[in-house]
């Protein structure tokens, strides 16, 4: 699916450590681009999820940028004091 015919894949890929197994690879993927992966490939040195963009999505956006608001200055400032107390 994801090869041109030479060996090479088309798109972008996420990738992973050889370590990661494919469930993992899957479900950070999702988090992150807020849809699935179409494939999860592997090979000796990496696991390959995607592609970016594939599986029928045009603009992959992760779902935190999907979740941005407005914020006024002191709501900005309070988040960061409790960001603050978090990092501690």
């Amino acid at each position: 699916m994801g090869d041109n015919g030479n060996g090479r894949l088309r798109g972008t890929w996420q990738g992973y450590t050889p370590d990661t197994t494919d469930d993992q690879a899957r479900r950070w993927f999702e988090r992150k681009y807020g849809y699935p992966p179409a494939q999860v490939l592997r090979n000796a040195g990496a696991v390959l999820a995607g592609p970016i963009g594939g599986n029928g999505h045009r603009h992959p956006l992760r779902r935190i940028e999907a979740a941005q608001r407005e914020m006024t200055p002191e709501q900005a400032r309070q988040l960061a004091l409790e960001l603050e107390e978090v990092v501690r």
